[in-house]
């Protein structure tokens, strides 16, 4: 006796995370490239809109918790081993805390995302959080590879954003998992902003380019038709002129004789006169 054995595959379901467009991506010109990158991969834009962001709603987009204000201080500091960057963190920050060091990295991400307009963007597609974090590229531009939005365009270093007090210019921002994508979604987009629709399936954008490319092969038979009845014009036209000449010729030819013969005639009238 056989045993059945059924196996269930996991309901793909499509989720949505969100995308800023940074102000260094904006006044370089990359947010067409951006969103050409999200949707090429096959994911929908949802909801997009240009701001110029206040302080406060960067305030509250930027977690303001102990440990990510603490972690982003160590990173800070991990940047200065990692580089070997001479510092004297008491003269530079006041404290070695991690703590107050990132309280004053956190400050420049708001004076940096406040300079200049941003681009919201609202992404949906199956793994859509993993799918835009592997456009996006490592948050860190030296570590991020080629192929990807930080990898290919940006060349800023942690190293020189810390020695001029200021935020890594790394162009874009992406949630990171499921939780910060729908916190930052509720925070920039009101429901009314979001919006569901269905894109065309694959199989019928084949079945559209298979009609262009029929249309464009009859459209090249018809022009070459055209071309063979215009060649056979022109060859009509070349036979017409060459007759046309051929009768003139012969026009001349009878006019010529007839003159010959009058002169002779006329000769031999004399002759007996």
């Amino acid at each position: 006796m056989k045993a059945n054995f059924t196996v269930r595959m996991p309901k793909l379901t499509e989720e949505k995370t969100f995308v800023i467009v940074k102000p260094d991506g904006v006044k370089r010109g990359l947010v067409g490239e951006v969103m050409r990158r999200i949707e090429q991969r096959g994911l929908k834009i949802v909801a997009l809109e240009m701001i110029w962001a206040t302080e406060k709603e960067m305030d509250t987009h930027y977690p303001k918790d102990k440990a990510w204000v603490t972690n982003l201080g160590a990173n800070t500091l991990k940047t200065y081993r990692e580089f070997k960057i001479p510092v004297d963190l008491k003269k530079e920050y006041g404290s070695a805390d991690p703590y107050k060091i990132g309280v004053q990295v956190r400050s420049w991400l708001l004076d940096f995302m406040t300079s200049g307009p941003v681009v919201k963007i609202g992404v949906e597609g199956i793994h859509a959080i993993r799918m835009v974090r592997k456009i996006v590229g490592p948050t860190i531009p030296a570590f991020a590879e080629m192929g990807t939005i930080r990898g290919d365009y940006s060349i800023d270093s942690p190293a020189l954003a810390n020695a001029n007090k200021r935020a890594l210019r790394n162009l874009i921002h992406a949630s990171g998992n499921l939780a910060e994508a729908r916190n930052e979604l509720a925070l920039w987009f009101k429901k009314s902003q979001i919006h569901h629709y269905k894109p065309i399936p694959w199989d019928n954008c084949k079945a559209h380019w298979k009609n262009r490319v029929y249309r464009a092969y009859y459209c090249n038979l018809s022009q070459h038709s055209l071309h063979f009845h215009r060649h056979r014009c022109h060859m009509n036209l070349h036979r017409l002129s060459q007759c046309f000449h051929k009768y003139i010729s012969l026009e001349d030819r009878v006019f010529r004789h007839n003159q010959r013969y009058r002169n002779n005639l006329l000769s031999h009238q004399h002759r007996y006169l």
